[in-house]
């Protein structure tokens, strides 16, 4: 997969008036080939338009940062980790 990038990102930038103007069809192949776009409207972002695949991915990713930052919170704080074997005895399993 294409990953997103800073040089995308940058050459990217449509203005709004090409919406106005009926280029919804063209500005969405375009985005296909891009996997994103700025739109601008008074020269002002408005929005960011992302291509699913990407968007599905930049969620994942973000979801697995969190889980890496829980992880390593856990591990920092280990005072409450117990053992495999302590913890079935504890239970009551043998």
């Amino acid at each position: 997969m294409n990953r997103l990038s800073m040089s995308n990102l940058l050459n990217s930038n449509i203005p709004i008036s090409r919406f106005n103007k009926g280029e919804a069809g063209k500005i969405f192949k375009e985005l296909e080939q891009d996997k994103i776009k700025v739109v601008y409207k008074n020269n002002i972002p408005t929005c960011v338009m992302i291509e699913p695949k990407e968007f599905s991915q930049m969620v994942e990713d973000i979801e697995n940062y969190f889980l890496l930052l829980e992880s390593a919170s856990r591990l920092k704080d280990n005072s409450d980790i117990i053992t495999h074997e302590d913890l079935l005895e504890e239970l009551g399993i043998s």
